[in-house]
């Protein structure tokens, strides 16, 4: 820090703040009206932006809610591309030792 430099000179409560917004999302009281406004009008451009800060904040599930329903992935196949290739190994069976 630059000698006689102080961080009251700087702060600007006029100027939203990415931490105060979330913070604001949260339901937190460490926010100024600039901030507040700057998060309703994320809230208007991505209504589930509340949604996103409480489940980051809780380390929650990282899925999106989507109102359509995302189908299950499966997790294994009736065949597999081995069982379908020709058996070219040689045989051991029978052979002289």
């Amino acid at each position: 820090m630059r000698t006689g430099d102080d961080w009251r000179a700087r702060f600007r409560p006029d100027v939203p703040s990415p931490a105060r917004i979330y913070d604001y999302l949260l339901g937190g009281k460490d926010n100024y009206p600039a901030d507040r406004k700057a998060a309703e009008d994320l809230l208007a451009a991505v209504p589930d932006a509340r949604w996103f800060a409480q489940q980051n904040r809780s380390g929650g599930p990282a899925r999106t809610p989507s109102p359509i329903p995302i189908p299950a992935v499966r997790t294994s196949t009736p065949w597999s591309p081995a069982s379908q290739a020709p058996d070219t190994a040689p045989s051991l069976a029978g052979s002289p030792r």
